[in-house]
């Protein structure tokens, strides 16, 4: 299981601009996955997609209409 994701490097970068201290990648991604972000459920696992906000097959979000 990974504990960074491509998204959580820039919005650490993006709060670290912000004057948030003791924020990596890894705090970011922990982050996203508690607000429901990202979904770290493996795939064929029963809990992806759980949160109605991700595709069930892929595990990503769906892209904006």
């Amino acid at each position: 299981m990974s504990t960074t994701s491509p998204r959580s490097k820039p919005l650490a970068a993006d709060l670290g601009a912000r004057g948030f201290v003791f924020v990596g990648p890894t705090t970011a991604h922990a982050l996203t996955e508690a607000i429901g972000r990202d979904d770290a459920h493996l795939v064929g696992w029963h809990r992806l997609g759980a949160s109605g906000l991700f595709d069930a097959a892929s595990g990503e979000p769906p892209l904006p209409a």
